[in-house]
């Protein structure tokens, strides 16, 4: 689809605020909020820009606009299609975040982007759920751990509890990886057992 504008990441930098408003008067529509990012440790500004301008002439603005910083870390410039979905990914770190610029684009299609990524979010969380990694914590709960088991048990209880459960089965590589892990956690901080079970992985890498 025809690029219709721009989504731009910018750093919060003094002053930029007050710059990200004065674009209303140079675009079509401009929507941004602010993100802080996963620990609050990355505050920065997310817009989408509907515009006619052409990708080099707008990066060289963009310059211009927010001169404090160079490189990607700093700004980072992707078309933009027209579709919400852009939009409503102004939302992702907070459903209710508050616009700190809405300029030509209406209230109703804000709540509507909002919805969208309230869908999304559903969506995540659902994949989450359904997540391999998983495992490997449900399946080391359900054992005796004063018991020893082979790998090949392991791993049996590894895909019946990802298909019980609904979770995606792990591909075979995970579930080596997830069924090393349990047996070394079944050591139970025995360093021997530790050490022996280390032992024989490092055998299996190198043995010819």
């Amino acid at each position: 689809m025809e690029s219709v504008g721009f989504c731009v990441r910018v750093d919060s930098r003094d002053g930029y605020v007050d710059k990200i408003g004065g674009l209303v008067h140079q675009y079509d529509s401009v929507v941004a909020v602010k993100h802080g990012g996963h620990k609050n440790e990355n505050p920065h500004y997310h817009l989408v820009i509907k515009t006619s301008i052409l990708p080099q002439a707008f990066r060289k603005r963009m310059k211009l606009a927010f001169p404090d910083g160079k490189g990607n870390q700093h700004m980072s410039i992707k078309p933009y299609d027209g579709a919400i979905e852009a939009v409503s990914y102004l939302f992702h770190e907070d459903p209710d975040a508050k616009l700190i610029v809405q300029h030509g684009v209406s209230d109703e299609y804000i709540t509507k982007a909002r919805t969208v990524n309230q869908k999304v979010r559903v969506m995540v969380q659902e994949a989450k759920e359904k997540a391999s990694w998983k495992l490997e914590d449900d399946v080391f709960e359900q054992l005796d751990k004063t018991q020893g088991y082979s790998d090949r048990h392991i791993a049996k209880l590894l895909y019946l509890t990802a298909m019980r459960s609904g979770k995606y089965p792990p591909q075979p590589h995970h579930c080596r990886v997830m069924t090393q892990k349990i047996q070394f956690r079944l050591c139970d901080g025995n360093e021997h057992e530790e050490e022996r079970l280390c032992a024989s992985l490092a055998e299996n890498v190198f043995r010819y």
